[in-house]
């Protein structure tokens, strides 16, 4: 729920769109409360969008306090972050996040679906967990979402890595292997 104010949410944007004038060959994706998203929506071009925090799997009905798919696509938005750790512990399970995914993919934006797991043990079976979240995830979804692993997550995926041309090969493998496009 943060920026708590209007303005403060206006300052992070400018700033954020000053930075990403000079950046050549990324796109950044700017992600406020909702409460903000009309403010912002006719507001950013390349190299910079907007994308929505959440949102529901259904397009229309009575739910109220949600933001639904169509509401985000009809503000013109691009991205839309799916499967968030804060949205897990809240109760969203799997199953939820691919109905998230395949509902923002209908609607012709990308998914920003976000891996990691909760615990990690010595012996490497937390990445069974994060297999199990890409593969149920992802279940039947027709084009590549973004996938974003955690900062934490991606130093574990790269953290055997001797140098950083191996840790972009590992992630290159990993991407390959789950028709995924990543994003840092």
């Amino acid at each position: 729920m943060y920026p708590e104010k209007l303005e403060d949410a206006k300052k992070i944007f400018n700033d954020v769109k000053k930075v990403a004038t000079k950046i050549k060959r990324s796109n950044i994706v700017l992600c406020p409360p909702s409460i903000y998203l009309s403010v912002f929506a006719d507001k950013t071009k390349s190299p910079l969008f907007l994308g929505a925090q959440n949102t529901n799997s259904e397009s229309f009905g009575s739910l109220t306090g949600e933001v639904s798919v169509s509401q985000i696509a009809h503000l013109g938005l691009d991205y839309v972050i799916v499967g968030h750790s804060e949205r897990r512990k809240m109760g969203e399970i799997d199953e939820d996040v691919n109905k998230k995914v395949k509902a923002v993919v209908n609607y012709g934006m990308n998914a920003i679906f976000c891996i990691g797991e909760t615990t990690r043990d010595n012996n490497g079976d937390y990445l069974n967990f994060i297999k199990h979240q890409i593969l149920l995830g992802l279940k039947d979804i027709p084009k590549n979402p973004v996938l974003t692993p955690h900062p934490k997550e991606f130093e574990r995926l790269a953290g055997t890595c001797k140098n950083d041309y191996e840790k972009w090969e590992k992630l290159k493998e990993f991407s390959n292997q789950y028709n995924v496009v990543i994003v840092l």
